[in-house]
């Protein structure tokens, strides 16, 4: 099953229906499966989430239930409405990413509840009427720092080098959703921006800037360790800026001079999360 394509998810609606440009832009379209932006494309845009969280479900085993009877016949309520639990963290929209794109670091990504969380209140913070107008908005997603700098076992080092990566991992959700959902999304990925639309992907030329709408754009700190490129906070931005890092708030002070500028702090991960790993 694929997302029907939302309006404004076309090159023409982020770059102006012009058609000097929208011809030159043909040049700038990612043509060849060598490039990791055009695999996401291909694999992604359009492609249900919630039918791949299914599959998952359905191919993982049944949880018994403590105080069940095991291999009997008989159903049994189970009231799982007492409250919160303080010791996991699972909701709808939860599972096993397989990203599954040949020399991507990560090949799997466990989507947790503060993901979703995030990308729903960034959503909302987006379509949010700015107080001056043309002011762009930017979020900087941060939390608590890795744990560990070093392990023996295969297993644990896994799920540490996960735990640390968390925030950088948001942005393969954020990037999967987004192209599920046919939104255009930039990804700025070594030191070039890639704007995804319905047609591909095109690599954005380093001079260009003047975008019709605010794109969302998804900026890992691995990729720019001095802070947030200055090119793409300028006043007048068309970029919505989602700059992932760990704490360290010299990295992104400068933001609320030029953007309408906010700071999510992510929260650290609960035990029953860490097993699923």
């Amino acid at each position: 099953m694929s997302v029907l394509p939302e309006s404004g998810s076309s090159l023409a609606s982020i770059i102006g229906p012009y058609q000097e440009f929208l011809t030159e832009w043909q040049s700038f379209k990612l043509s060849s499966p060598i490039f990791l932006p055009f695999k996401w494309h291909a694999k992604f845009w359009g492609k249900s989430m919630e039918d791949e969280e299914q599959q998952w479900r359905d191919a993982q085993p049944p949880m018994p239930v403590e105080g069940s009877r095991l291999g009997g016949d008989e159903p049994m309520d189970v009231d799982t409405s007492e409250g919160e639990d303080l010791d996991d963290d699972f909701i709808k929209g939860c599972y096993s990413l397989e990203i599954g794109i040949k020399h991507l670091r990560i090949p799997r990504v466990w989507i947790r509840a503060e993901y979703i969380r995030i990308y729903n209140a960034l959503e909302a913070y987006y379509q949010k009427r700015p107080p001056i107008p043309n002011q762009a908005p930017a979020a900087v997603i941060t939390g608590q720092p890795g744990i560990g700098e070093s392990c023996q076992c295969p297993f644990i080092l896994r799920v540490v080098l996960t735990l640390r990566a968390g925030k950088s991992i948001w942005i393969y959700y954020a990037l999967r959703r987004r192209l599920a959902e046919r939104k255009p999304v930039i990804w700025y990925h070594h030191k070039k921006r890639y704007l995804f639309v319905e047609e591909g992907v095109y690599k954005v030329p380093d001079d260009f800037q003047e975008f019709d709408v605010f794109v969302w754009t998804l900026v890992d700190s691995d990729e720019a360790r001095d802070g947030v490129p200055e090119h793409l906070v300028t006043h007048e931005t068309q970029h919505f800026v989602i700059y992932c890092t760990s704490l360290g708030k010299e990295r992104w002070s400068r933001l609320h001079k030029t953007v309408r500028a906010c700071t999510v702090i992510m929260n650290p991960w609960k035990r029953k999360e860490i097993l699923r790993v």
